[in-house]
């Protein structure tokens, strides 16, 4: 009697099959999962300061994965998650490098009308529009007419112009025939409390026997304003000395 052929004849053993699988079987990097990970979380710095180192670890961790996988790539897969990670890294370290730049170039942009507003009215002795400038955008009057006519018809108001104009400095600035100040520099925006800072420092040259000084304007304005240049104000004012 002829044997008929198995159907299991050609097939490895079991046991066989185990050894390969267990031959050909690579973890991944742990270091490449980790600096992919950070590096998908390096947009962060784009909203914090806090988080402006992420991009650069995550950046360190990725190359350092990339190199473990290159020089035993029997052992070890995952190059291509921590290149992965690596160039998500550097664009986001070059996108952090350049925003803030940006940003200063902004807020000097937004906060110059403002600053220019106020010394002008200055000049101009009107004391109503620079003491609206001096306000929240929230608490101003919607227009010159609006404001003219609110602090002649407003007790409280009208005491407020008037504290706002006896203060030195405000009356030194608006004095008849002064000369203008003259622009200094303007320092880098900060952010506090979730305030936006920075200051407008002018040279205010000497008359009627008062000696030159500098003049610093500190406007502010809050770090989640959507309303431009309206929402700076000008939120300190004092006489400073100037370098030389």
């Amino acid at each position: 009697m002829e044997e008929r052929p198995s159907l299991f004849s050609d097939q490895p053993a079991l046991s066989d099959t185990m050894a390969d699988d267990a031959v050909a079987y690579r973890p991944v990097s742990t270091l490449a999962v980790l600096g992919a990970a950070l590096a998908l979380a390096s947009p962060l710095a784009l909203a914090s300061r806090h988080f402006a180192v992420l991009p650069l670890i995550a950046a360190v961790i990725c190359i350092a994965a990339a190199r473990g996988v290159q020089k035993d790539p029997t052992a070890r897969t995952g190059g291509s998650l921590a290149w992965f990670g690596l160039v998500l890294s550097l664009a986001m370290l070059g996108a952090t490098a350049v925003r803030g730049p940006l940003l200063q170039r902004m807020h000097k942009a937004d906060s110059a009308p403002v600053a220019e507003a106020f010394l002008k009215a200055m000049t101009e002795g009107d004391l109503v529009t620079a003491y609206e400038l001096t306000l929240p955008y929230e608490d101003r009057r919607p227009s010159a007419e609006h404001a003219a006519l609110y602090y002649e018809a407003n007790e409280k108001g009208q005491q407020s112009l008037a504290d706002f104009g006896a203060r030195d400095e405000i009356a030194r600035l608006v004095k008849k025939d002064a000369p203008a100040p003259e622009l200094v520099v303007c320092t880098p925006a900060t952010r506090t409390r979730g305030r936006h800072s920075l200051a407008w420092i002018y040279r205010v040259p000497a008359s009627d026997e008062k000696p030159e000084t500098g003049l610093k304007l500190l406007l502010d304005r809050p770090a989640t304003n959507r309303l431009g240049p309206a929402g700076w104000r000008v939120a300190k004012i004092e006489f400073v000395k100037l370098a030389n």
